[in-house]
């Protein structure tokens, strides 16, 4: 094989590697209108949500700085406890997996009715999978200390796809 055949190939294999997410679902499920960005796990079966279904809650915002970016910004989008009581679940046991498979348990007492939300907007705008996107569970961080911790800052999950809100009470 020539060097320039080689270089295509391994650069649609590269291409192929990075836009296939777990689960084998590709990276349209963050670009494509409608499609599904977020599934939730509840005790009778998965929800699946798309932006417009995620618009359909009450929508709260707040701007707040974080640590993994400059300056404030102004985060929009549910309560994760909407969403999560929408597919039939208490917010107990909630396990939350992102893009990368990164994944956390969120503790109870870590969850207020309007925070932590999931952002599907900053400053008004929907952002990419490139930019901690589509979803990103923020929490309030300039609001009070409590929103300052490690434990916090660990559940600021982005590239979120999927809760497991099951076995929750």
């Amino acid at each position: 094989m020539d060097c320039l055949k080689r270089s295509t190939v391994l650069a649609l294999a590269s291409f192929s590697l990075l836009t296939v997410l777990p689960g084998g679902t590709t990276s349209a499920r963050s670009d494509t209108p409608g499609a599904v960005l977020l599934t939730v796990h509840g005790p009778s079966g998965a929800q699946d949500l798309n932006l417009a279904d995620l618009d359909s809650f009450d929508q709260h915002s707040f701007t707040t700085s974080t640590i993994w970016t400059t300056g404030l910004m102004e985060f929009s989008g549910p309560a994760l406890t909407d969403v999560v009581a929408s597919a039939g679940s208490g917010t107990g046991g909630l396990r939350l997996r992102a893009a990368n498979d990164y994944s956390i348990t969120l503790n109870p007492s870590m969850l207020e009715p309007r925070a932590p939300i999931i952002a599907t907007r900053i400053n008004g705008q929907t952002f990419t999978l490139r930019e901690r996107g589509p979803l990103w569970l923020v929490f309030p961080y300039d609001a009070h200390a409590r929103f300052r911790t490690e434990q916090i800052f660990a559940a600021s999950i982005w590239q979120l796809t999927d809760i497991d809100a099951a076995s929750a009470p």
